[in-house]
C-alpha cells in the first residue's frame, strides 16, 4: 500500500489508523499475497489484504461493508470468512491488537488473537510455511 492509499483510507473511516497499523500497511508482508492466478474460486476463506479499495469497502457503508453488533469507532475490519467470521483491529489500540467474532457474534465478545497486527500476520505466515511443508 502507498502513503497515498492510506490517506485515502484513513479519509474514507474518519480516522487515523495507529502508527504500528501504518507501518504494517506500508510494509506489508509479501508472503501473504496470493496471486490471482493462484486463487482457488471455490475458498472463500479470509485473507489478509493490503488493498486500500478493498479495505475502505469493507469499513464504510456499501454492500462490502462488513458489521459486527455493537462495534464502536475503534472497529476496524480486515476481513471476513466464509462463515461469517469476522477479523479485527481495535484502532484505539496503539499496537493495532486483532480480534475475532464468530459470525453473529457481538463485538464485545470477540476472542483477542493477537497483540498486534504484525504478530497476527506473522502467525499466518507460520501457518502456511507449515501447510506448504
Amino acid at each position: 500500500m502507498t502513503r497515498d492509499n492510506l490517506r485515502r483510507l484513513e479519509a474514507a473511516i474518519g480516522r487515523p489508523l495507529p502508527p504500528a497499523v501504518r507501518e504494517f500497511f506500508l510494509n506489508f508482508p509479501p508472503g501473504l499475497r496470493t496471486p490471482d492466478q493462484d486463487r482457488d474460486p471455490d475458498f472463500s476463506d479470509f485473507e489478509l489484504t493490503d488493498d486500500a479499495d478493498a479495505l475502505i469497502r469493507m469499513n464504510t457503508d456499501g454492500p462490502d461493508n462488513i458489521w459486527l453488533p455493537e462495534a464502536g469507532p475503534n472497529f476496524f475490519a480486515l476481513g471476513s470468512g466464509g462463515c461469517g467470521e469476522t477479523w479485527w483491529v481495535d484502532l484505539d489500540d496503539e499496537r493495532g491488537a486483532v480480534y475475532f467474532a464468530d459470525a453473529g457474534t457481538y463485538a464485545k465478545h470477540s476472542d483477542h488473537v493477537a497483540d498486534s497486527l504484525a504478530e497476527f500476520a506473522q502467525g499466518m505466515l507460520d501457518r502456511r510455511r507449515r501447510a506448504d511443508g
